[in-house]
């Protein structure tokens, strides 16, 4: 599939394709400058949001909430049919470990759910308006590693942010493009992922985390767990946001 790879630099650095892929298209894009952001999303199926705050492109308001605010702006004036948003498992509980212990980052977590709500109110917005036909995904991935992808099998949806785990970064990703292949399945929903043997409770999950300990599917169950030998059956039944 052809790819735009967006950064402020518009410089992509990947060692094992490099730069020659013709598909690969590296392009500048700044979430908090919308004049780089419409130019980026034009003519594009789907777009995935993964910026975050850092020391060198902005603080966690000017970046999580409302860069995020700024991309969803040019999907919907652009007619972008998906946005899918990378945020944080435990975001929306904030008297969670996990969330505590994030926030303390420029209060990171605080930031990033308001951009998710805003979303949530744009595109429903969008609907009351007889303007469907756009949608979004919101994925919360628990805590990110440098593992090896382990594929849909080992992964784990959940929805309602009291259960996580750890999930590679790579699979994140595969997620994501995964989920713009079926937005009558993840359109206007918000879940978790995390790898199955992980997943603990948001209480205990980050003590888990730190020390790579596996978890028993049978030690804490929300009853809303998804699993499934392809990208269809994980996210087929999940429930969609209010």
């Amino acid at each position: 599939m052809p790819v735009r790879a967006t950064s402020r630099s518009g410089v992509y650095y990947e060692a094992e394709e490099g730069t020659n892929n013709p598909l690969l298209s590296p392009t500048v894009c700044d979430v908090t400058a919308p004049s780089t952001i419409d130019s980026a999303v034009k003519g594009t199926r789907a777009v995935i949001f993964a910026a975050s705050a850092s020391k060198q492109g902005g603080t966690p308001s000017e970046v999580d909430n409302i860069g995020l605010k700024n991309v969803a702006d040019a999907c919907i004036a652009n007619k972008i049919p998906h946005l899918v948003i990378v945020s944080s498992g435990g975001v929306s509980k904030p008297d969670s470990p996990v969330y505590k212990f994030l926030n303390i980052f420029g209060g990171i977590m605080e930031e990033k759910i308001k951009g998710e709500d805003t979303v949530r109110a744009m595109y429903a917005n969008l609907k009351d308006n007889n303007a469907e036909g756009l949608t979004y995904t919101i994925v919360r991935p628990g805590g990110l590693t440098e593992d090896p992808i382990r594929g849909v099998s080992e992964i784990e949806l959940n929805q309602g942010d009291t259960k996580s785990g750890r999930i590679s970064r790579y699979d994140v990703a595969r997620l994501c493009v995964e989920a713009s292949f079926y937005p009558e399945l993840t359109g206007s929903t918000t879940f978790e992922c995390y790898d199955g043997d992980t997943g603990k409770g948001l209480g205990s999950v980050g003590v888990s985390n730190i020390f790579k300990q596996k978890s028993d599917p049978s030690e804490y169950v929300t009853g809303k767990e998804r699993r499934g030998d392809s990208y269809k059956a994980i996210f087929t039944g999940l429930e969609k946001d209010a």
